[in-house]
């Protein structure tokens, strides 16, 4: 009903009483009546007297209309008891997600271990730009950072602007001033910037693949433990993943994002090849799949019209049967 009306009835049982005492009143006038207009007929003629049929008049054909008109009436208001309503669909953007993705452009990124092809910086672009396509309906953020961090662009829903950046990322120079990797000042930029949006929930995914090197504990900077407390008092929480073979500091590179994940109630993933990191992606965009707590559609009640034209037609019956249409016995 509902493809080809464009609404359905939320309570169809009702419409079985009040359709049955419809049709059964109209059989009965079909019936019963015309019965009693041919006994009436027949004792009023002379013994051995027959009759003969007479043609059939517009007004004789024409006398069931009002009868016709009730049924439709009656079914008119039966549907709106039975409450019509048309389903009006919500806007998709009241998922409200926004998202940062960080991805480190220090020298280190220029290594080919993940794909002997492309460096950890260009197969992590095509998976960034990837896991952006598929969230067209969240906002979505762009940082760099090797030293510093930049907003490449702020969380947006132009998914044509968000690709187009992500494929003018660059690695700093090798041994230059900037070539530091600066976990902690990242991250501290990506939450401060989705907690100024205000969405209801907010996501750090950090791609990187070497330890904090430019704050240090009880020092100058920003350190991981630090962003980690400003990401979790801002309500954000940060997904982190550790690209490269690893070397002999493995533990040491692994050990800042695992904490940093394990203290905003993220996740923690290292990936060792293309399709590790291809897979810790699509981990994290079945983590951060919110579900809506209110329906999907609003509803939108249709019975007035049901009423209105249904008392309409119950009173074009009442007129009808009170013109050259009315049956009389």
């Amino acid at each position: 009903m509902e493809s080809t009306f464009g609404f359905y009835l939320v309570d169809p049982v009702l419409l079985v009483p009040v359709l049955f005492v419809a049709l059964a009143h109209a059989v009965w006038r079909a019936r019963v009546r015309p019965s009693a207009l041919r006994v009436g007929a027949a004792n009023a003629l002379l013994p051995g007297e027959r009759t003969t049929p007479l043609p059939r008049g517009v007004r004789a054909r024409l006398v069931g209309v009002p009868g016709v008109v009730r049924v439709l009436g009656v079914a008119s208001i039966a549907i709106a008891l039975a409450r019509p309503v048309e389903r009006i669909p919500r806007p998709v953007v009241e998922r409200g997600v926004d998202i940062a993705i960080c991805l480190d452009v220090s020298s280190s990124m220029t290594e080919r271990d993940l794909d002997p092809d492309r460096t950890r910086l260009e197969v992590a672009v095509d998976t960034a730009r990837n896991f952006a396509r598929a969230r067209s309906d969240d906002r979505i953020a762009l940082l760099r950072f090797a030293r510093f961090v930049d907003v490449v662009t702020p969380p947006t829903l132009d998914e044509a602007a968000l690709v187009e950046a992500l494929g003018t990322l660059r690695t700093v120079e090798a041994q230059s001033d900037e070539d530091a990797t600066g976990i902690g000042l990242a991250v501290g930029r990506a939450a401060e910037l989705l907690a100024s949006r205000g969405a209801p929930s907010r996501v750090v995914v950090l791609l990187s693949d070497g330890i904090e090197n430019v704050a240090v504990d009880g020092g100058l900077g920003v350190t991981p433990r630090d962003a980690a407390r400003l990401a979790r008092t801002l309500d954000v929480r940060v997904h982190t993943i550790v690209v490269g073979s690893g070397g002999p500091d493995v533990q040491l590179e692994e050990r800042d994002l695992r904490d940093l994940a394990a203290h905003t109630s993220g996740s923690f993933f290292r990936a060792n090849d293309r399709d590790g990191l291809a897979a810790a992606f699509a981990a994290i965009d079945r983590l951060e799949r919110v579900e809506l707590t209110s329906p999907r559609f609003d509803l939108r009640e249709r019975y007035a019209a049901f009423v209105a034209v249904g008392l309409a037609l119950l009173g074009l019956a009442r007129v009808l049967s009170t013109t050259v249409l009315e049956v009389r016995p």
